[in-house]
């Protein structure tokens, strides 16, 4: 899973840029800076180029394992950026956006390193609570802590302001900030966020077993792909391509089956249309009971291969392999352990450990109380993290404050339509998320809307506004489908949820 591309705007807010006053601390002479259990192993200046300021380039470790590396530019904005990566992580993120804007940027491997070098690895986390712990919250608020304490010693002034800024793992790192360490950031970036590892590894079981037994062939994709669309196109009262929310469409796999129980290359067969259902239906118990909730319909050609499906037979997929396998071999049952062996009555009960150190859970009241920011976003067409969960993470977060809270003063979540993982699709997927935070941290002014753009070689192609939920971009009726100005947000009423409330479930557990 890769980080979110946040689209930068060339002129922002007007950046100052801060001068170092004589007591500040030179780049190489960081190496002897005292920091509470921390370890700064190299400070060294790093020339202008490939887009990025000069800086000074600041490498070490917090305890033994937990590396990061601090850039520090030499015309400072005055600001702290936080930068991520995703999936398992252990690995470290290069230079990124905060860099580029003058932030002083950080990154962490989150205390640990990818045993194989990719971020599906998940054996470091075996018998490792510690790695464990530090992957779920506390590599993040031990860095921030540090790179701070280094960025003031720099330049002989703290951060006035600080950001934490991810999608899909790096999404998670936000919200788990907020939720844990709520006076670490003054703004959090969380998108397509990988809210419950170890729920997600169970809808991802779900489907590596369904898909097992019973394959779709990628070229039955483009079929599957074009009957939602004709379906549910027009459920939001405009014909333009997008499904704006698809739990709005009610799409029947079995419209797809081939007649009289055959096989053909424009209908599925009895078994793979009992496959689809089971991926938009998401995993339950023998008893019926929802596990987790399941994928929504819509662009299924072009998110879910490779990622879902496997591009050569039809199987499964190698996220659905590598992490969830990774995950049940390492963090819960051991090495030997057979991931198709995972029984739905028995097994989650098996995770209760993880669902309580990983998740996140939905009660922000204290960083709304801080007076906060969090923005947050989630493609409607997310083939590797269930979108509607961010949905219900939104909704369980709304319930947990008190009366005098309202949710919007403080989060904001954006459905985009037609966006996959963190970007691409058919969708408005480039938008300055990071822009609409600041200008709501620092200006005051709430994101009642964010223009999201669909590209095409790099050209904009179609706009289209981007709502804060429950809202969504209403069509005026006249003008271009393609011109953002020509719709308005506005709430439209979706009927039911077709799938369970996961946390409103989990809630009324932990009541239990």
């Amino acid at each position: 899973m890769r980080c979110a591309k946040i689209v930068v705007a060339t002129a922002f807010l007007g950046l100052l840029w801060a001068a170092r006053p004589a007591n500040a601390a030179s780049c190489d002479g960081l190496t002897s800076l005292a920091v509470s259990s921390t370890t700064i192993t190299s400070a060294a200046m790093v020339a202008a180029g490939g887009g990025f300021p000069e800086y000074c380039n600041v490498k070490g470790h917090v305890d033994t394992e937990i590396a990061f590396e601090l850039r520090l530019p030499t015309k400072w904005n005055g600001k702290f950026y936080f930068t991520s990566f995703g999936g398992l992580d252990g690995v470290m993120p290069g230079p990124g956006a905060g860099l580029k804007l003058g932030y002083a940027e950080v990154a962490t491997n989150t205390g640990h390193a990818s045993t194989n070098g990719t971020v599906y690895d998940g054996s470091w986390a075996y018998h490792n609570l510690e790695r464990q712990v530090n992957w779920a919250y506390r590599s993040t608020h031990v860095v921030a802590m540090a790179g701070k304490t280094i960025t003031t010693a720099y330049y002989g002034a703290a951060p006035r302001l600080s950001y934490y800024v991810g999608c899909s793992g790096g999404g998670r790192h936000a919200a788990m900030s907020a939720q844990l360490y709520p006076d670490d950031f003054d703004g959090v970036v969380s998108g397509d966020p990988f809210l419950s590892p170890p729920g997600q590894v169970i809808a991802w079981n779900w489907d590596e077993q369904t898909l097992t037994a019973a394959p779709i062939p990628p070229a039955k994709l483009n079929v599957i792909a074009k009957a939602v669309l004709d379906e549910c196109d027009a459920k939001d009262g405009v014909v333009d391509g997008l499904i704006s929310d698809p739990r709005r469409c009610r799409f029947d796999p079995g419209t797809l089956a081939c007649p009289a129980g055959g096989d053909g290359s424009g209908c599925l067969t009895t078994a793979q249309v009992a496959s689809l259902r089971k991926f938009y239906g998401g995993p339950r118990n023998s008893r019926g009971e929802q596990l987790f909730p399941g994928w929504e319909p819509g662009v299924e050609n072009l998110g879910w291969p490779r990622a879902l499906v496997n591009t050569v037979n039809g199987g499964p997929g190698e996220l659905m392999v590598l992490i969830p396998d990774n995950f049940l071999k390492y963090f819960v049952f051991g090495p030997g352990y057979d991931p198709l062996s995972f029984n739905f009555d028995r097994d989650p009960a098996k995770l209760a450990p993880d669902f309580a150190l990983f998740d996140v859970k939905p009660d922000l009241s204290a960083y709304a109380a801080a007076g906060h920011k969090i923005v947050m976003y989630h493609g409607w067409a997310d083939p590797r993290l269930v979108p509607v969960l961010s949905i219900q993470f939104h909704g369980a977060v709304a319930r947990n404050l008190d009366e005098e809270t309202r949710i919007d003063d403080f989060y904001r979540l954006f459905m985009v339509p037609g966006m996959l993982h963190c970007g691409g699709g058919t969708g408005p997927s480039s938008f300055d998320a990071f822009g609409a935070l600041v200008n709501w941290v620092e200006g005051g002014v709430a994101p009642d809307r964010i223009i999201g753009s669909h590209l095409t070689n790099g050209v904009a192609d179609r706009t289209r506004p981007l709502c804060p939920h429950p809202k969504e971009a209403v069509y005026t009726g006249s003008g271009s489908i393609n011109d953002a100005a020509n719709f308005v947000c506005r709430v439209r009423h979706v009927r039911d949820m077709v799938n369970s409330d996961f946390y409103r479930r989990e809630r009324e557990e932990d009541d239990d």
